[in-house]
């Protein structure tokens, strides 16, 4: 694998910070649950196992 970088760009990063605030303010809290759920366990335990990588691509 190749590794590539990239410059974002002061204005990429503002259009990225837009679409999260956009993003929050729209979305249920409901529909992220799983993924918060997961980040959580991922954190607590220090790793992130088979089951919730898949939870994640799923």
């Amino acid at each position: 694998m190749t590794e590539q970088s990239f410059d974002l760009g002061s204005d990429g990063w503002q259009r990225l910070i837009t679409a999260r605030e956009t993003y929050t303010r729209t979305v249920s809290v409901h529909y992220d649950e799983v993924l918060d759920q997961i980040a959580q366990r991922a954190q607590a335990d220090g790793c992130l196992g088979k089951a919730g990588i898949g939870a994640l691509v799923l």
